[in-house]
């Protein structure tokens, strides 16, 4: 399926970026640019452009596989956007759109394209994931006790419930104690 995504861009846009002034012209040409109808303050919609409809429906399957990808941050960005009220349409136009641009700066530059590292989460958003990862343990009935990191390493300790053995609840969940 990536040859045939690839080639099909490809095929559509040609290996020569030089008609296209910048991405933002070429996002226009294949209508995934995504539109902005403002006015007094609200947002009045925002349906794409129309244009080459076999781009667009390319880059449309390509942007759901890549939201089914593995370790990508593509993935990353379609789930933080689609997950707002249930908006994949949008979401999938976004990645779309973020797919298109990457292709035309590879087609530009000729450097082929390197995945982008995992983004650092800042204070709030590593505050949240552990109050979640916690709140799952005990949904197991895993009991955890957490003390801040250090330099020489990781210095949390996790329990089981009273009572439970751990080669005992194997397939079993049990409730946290005192809940």
């Amino acid at each position: 399926m990536k040859e045939t995504g690839a080639a099909d861009v490809l095929a559509e846009i040609g290996p020569d970026m030089n008609q296209f002034a910048t991405e933002k012209d070429l996002s226009s040409w294949a209508g995934v640019c995504p539109g902005n109808n403002r006015s007094a303050g609200k947002n009045k919609g925002n349906k794409t452009t129309k244009g080459n409809r076999w781009l667009r429906s390319a880059l449309t399957e390509c942007a759901w596989g890549a939201s089914k990808k593995k370790n990508c941050f593509l993935k990353e960005k379609f789930w933080r956007l689609a997950t707002k009220k249930q908006r994949k349409p949008p979401a999938t136009m976004a990645i779309a759109h973020t797919l298109l641009c990457l292709c035309y700066m590879v087609l530009k530059t000729g450097r082929p394209y390197e995945e982008r590292g995992r983004p650092i989460l800042d204070e709030k958003q590593r505050n949240r994931l552990v109050c979640h990862h916690v709140r799952r343990l005990g949904k197991l009935g895993v009991r955890v006790r957490s003390v801040p990191v250090t330099d020489q390493g990781v210095k949390s300790t996790a329990t089981t419930t009273k009572g439970v053995n751990a080669k005992k609840t194997r397939g079993k969940a049990s409730s946290p104690s005192g809940r």
